[in-house]
């Protein structure tokens, strides 16, 4: 996991953008992967992620050591 120390929060942050885009240019795509009924749980997961993310960080971003 060295080799991603400093950019995972990045990483995560590229993946949320990209699915906000999808889902601003076509709210249907998402809908279809995701149902209704667990869209509330995806954000918790996403939250959680985040935190055990900043968690788990002690170096700047972009930064190895």
């Amino acid at each position: 996991m060295n080799i991603l120390k400093g950019w995972r929060t990045r990483a995560l942050s590229l993946i949320l953008l990209l699915l906000g885009a999808v889902e601003a240019l076509d709210p249907n795509m998402v809908a279809s992967v995701l149902p209704t009924e667990y869209r509330g749980w995806a954000f918790i997961v996403i939250a959680l992620a985040v935190f055990a993310l900043r968690q788990i960080t002690t170096t700047a971003p972009g930064q190895a050591k």
